[in-house]
């Protein structure tokens, strides 16, 4: 069984699957990375691009 997320705001709703077996596992690449005591880096990936709140989304 699925969960499902959905939100509502502005006239616009967005739905979300909550399914434990779509899951992109991380477990088959190598994501050991490197430790810095000084300063912490992270990259983010989205599949559409990064929105901002107040910005006008163009996306169909």
């Amino acid at each position: 069984m699925s969960a499902v997320l959905k939100y509502l705001k502005s006239n616009q709703v967005t739905y979300l699957v909550l399914d434990a077996n779509q899951s992109n596992t991380l477990t088959e690449f190598d994501i050991a990375g490197e430790r810095s005591e000084t300063e912490t880096e992270f990259y983010a990936y989205t599949d559409r691009d990064v929105w901002r709140p107040g910005e006008v989304s163009m996306s169909i």
